[in-house]
């Protein structure tokens, strides 16, 4: 631990001339996996999505694994399948990142604000899809620039979306079971990735991020302040949310924190669909994280 706060804390918040995240390759991500349709578990987008994933992420890193655990599912009791799908850049490197994002979507739009929606399935353009592409716009980046000292972690986790309201052990559930047998090496922190192309991005600091790793939270909101971006990442305190780091964290003992907008009024409706996304918020987004792993490469 005392080795993380350490890191935190000699960074330089030197930002590079180097911006090279693209945010128009990520947003065309986001149109090719609403083109599969629903991606929650049991679905056909889901299966034939995550075969493309893998072979996507096969395109930059020779170490790709399927992650595969068969579950109850929450809110259907039906058994299916799920898919944690990891690689690693410069899988050698002892001085790791973790970034994770759900790839799944929510099998019912249970808060549409039209009753008869509530059985329907959710597409998932922001609350699912923008993550990955953040993810995906980050590993193309660090494929054209590549990293001399850090080596970078990328779990795209299933199963994250099919939670019960006030059960807080039937949400991300994928990476709960992942981080129960996460490879050597551990990394130092994760970071998660998660509703991120809001057109009216504000991404506040999430309260359980705060609590666990406030140096690292704190280092990612300077750098998008001094890159200018201080309008979207907010220095207000937002609420508690379980995602995918809270599983992480549980099992490894490992911070990490959320960077999320829950303030989507499309959450969970049939509306979460690419009109009602921002490509200039992938770009944001993705250039923040990609100038912090930059940033972290710097030092041995």
């Amino acid at each position: 631990m005392m080795r993380f706060y350490l890191i935190i804390l000699f960074f330089s918040l030197a930002i590079s001339s180097y911006s090279g995240f693209d945010s128009k390759k990520a947003y065309d991500s986001i149109l090719e996996q609403c083109s599969f349709g629903p991606r929650y578990p049991g679905s056909e987008g889901h299966e034939k999505y995550k075969d493309y994933l893998f072979n996507e992420l096969s395109k930059y890193s020779k170490d790709v694994l399927i992650d595969e655990h068969l579950i109850k599912d929450p809110l259907t009791a039906d058994s299916v399948k799920i898919y944690n799908i990891f690689a690693r850049i410069n899988p050698k490197l002892n001085k790791r990142v973790l970034f994770m994002a759900h790839w799944d979507t929510r099998r019912f739009a249970d808060k549409d604000p039209n009753p008869l929606n509530h059985d329907k399935p959710v597409l998932g353009a922001n609350d699912g899809a923008s993550g990955v592409a953040v993810l995906l716009g980050i590993i193309d980046q660090l494929e054209k620039k590549k990293l001399n000292n850090l080596g970078v972690d990328f779990l795209f986790t299933d199963a994250e979306d099919m939670g019960t309201y006030g059960s807080t052990d039937t949400w991300a559930i994928g990476s709960r079971l992942f981080s129960q047998s996460y490879p050597q090496n551990l990394p130092l922190f994760g970071i998660c990735v998660d509703m991120v192309a809001d057109k009216d991005l504000k991404i506040k600091m999430e309260r359980n991020s705060y609590q666990m790793a406030p140096e690292l939270m704190n280092h990612v909101w300077n750098i998008a302040s001094m890159m200018g971006y201080g309008e979207f990442f907010v220095w207000d305190m937002g609420p508690s949310i379980i995602d995918d780091h809270i599983s992480f964290s549980m099992e490894t003992k490992i911070p990490s924190i959320n960077i999320i907008d829950m303030d989507y009024k499309y959450w969970h409706t049939i509306n979460d669909i690419p009109d009602n996304t921002s490509q200039y918020s992938l770009h944001v987004v993705g250039s923040v994280l990609s100038e912090f792993i930059y940033n972290m490469d710097t030092y041995e």
